[in-house]
């Protein structure tokens, strides 16, 4: 009798465990209304210019930060490019990339929206051609492809 009370109350601690534990659930997000929009603006030598629309209900967040202009430089590597290749096959790709760093982050409150600079020599290349952008927000969310002509 000795041996089977502490084996009893075990058991029991186990399965109230098992109950409780099984009864929480990670705390989840609460789903995204609206939508993240990427709009395609202008191309310099140097640039893409691009705006981020915040339609949805939460904060975004993009990595980077404010250019003399205002506008939000992109944190490289947070930017992906494919653009129609001149040569027939498979399109070219500027893909996303890895950094590193601390690039700090800027914040797009719901109903929100920032102008974009993305800076890159990769899309104008192919000028007159098809393209797409998408955008890496710092949450790791894909905002796009967007098609475009530089």
């Amino acid at each position: 009798m000795g041996t089977k009370l502490p084996t009893l109350l075990t058991i029991c601690w186990v399965v109230i465990s098992g109950l409780v534990l099984g009864a929480c659930k990670a705390r989840e997000a609460p789903p995204m209304a609206g939508r993240i929009v990427l709009e395609y603006v202008s191309t310099s030598d140097s640039a893409i210019a691009a705006r981020l629309v915040n339609a949805s209900n939460r904060v975004i967040r993009i990595r980077g930060s404010h250019t003399i202009s205002w506008a939000i430089g992109t944190w490289p590597g947070d930017a992906g490019f494919e653009c129609e290749s001149i040569r027939p096959g498979p399109m070219d790709e500027d893909p996303m990339g890895i950094s590193e760093g601390n690039p700090g982050s800027v914040e797009v409150l719901p109903g929100g929206q920032v102008r974009l600079k993305i800076y890159t020599a990769f899309p104008q290349k192919y000028q007159g051609r098809r393209c797409q952008l998408k955008l890496r927000l710092d949450d790791g969310t894909i905002v796009g492809p967007i098609d475009f002509q530089p």
